[in-house]
């Protein structure tokens, strides 16, 4: 089995942003969560502060991470909601040979 392939991300909103970056956030999970390479997509907010966000991502694969950079949804929110509606975004690359590990007998 191909390793599933997580991308962990902190991002937080420019001042008087944080709804538009919401908005945002939810638009692109859902386009991504359309395409065949995108199983999950998790947007969360941080308990201590409302302009923080955490998002969770799992792709089928490395491969499908990069399919994923070449969509339209995903250029446009490179290109103008991250510039525009962001202060700071740090991303983690995860890999694991499963989606998830079932400890129970």
């Amino acid at each position: 089995m191909e390793p599933k392939y997580h991308v962990f991300v902190k991002i937080t909103a420019a001042k008087n942003s944080t709804e538009k970056l919401l908005e945002g956030l939810l638009t692109l999970a859902n386009s991504s969560l359309l395409t065949d390479f995108c199983e999950e997509f998790h947007v969360t907010r941080a308990k201590n502060s409302e302009d923080t966000f955490y998002l969770l991502e799992t792709f089928s694969s490395e491969k499908g991470y990069a399919e994923h950079l070449e969509t339209n949804h995903v250029k446009h929110f490179l290109a103008e909601i991250v510039p525009n509606l962001t202060s700071d975004r740090e991303a983690i690359f995860l890999e694991n040979q499963s989606s998830r590990v079932d400890n129970n007998p």
